[in-house]
């Protein structure tokens, strides 16, 4: 998993502070799903979660708080 979170890191990076803030930001959300699929054997938890997470950010954006 932190191998996974790191390719993915440097997908979303152009230098050291945007993949540390990738890494971080994008990482502490993986461990969150990854938790709720351990728990619950249950792919979906992990989809809702994330897709959860997607719906806060992009209504985050379109109100231009973020």
């Amino acid at each position: 998993m932190l191998i996974v979170m790191a390719f993915f890191a440097s997908l979303h990076s152009f230098d050291l502070n945007t993949f540390m803030f990738a890494l971080v930001v994008q990482g502490l959300g993986s461990i969150f799903e990854f938790i709720g699929y351990i728990k619950t054997k249950n792919i979906l938890i992990s989809y809702i979660t994330h897709l959860c997470t997607d719906v806060f950010i992009f209504s985050l954006a379109i109100m231009g708080v973020a």
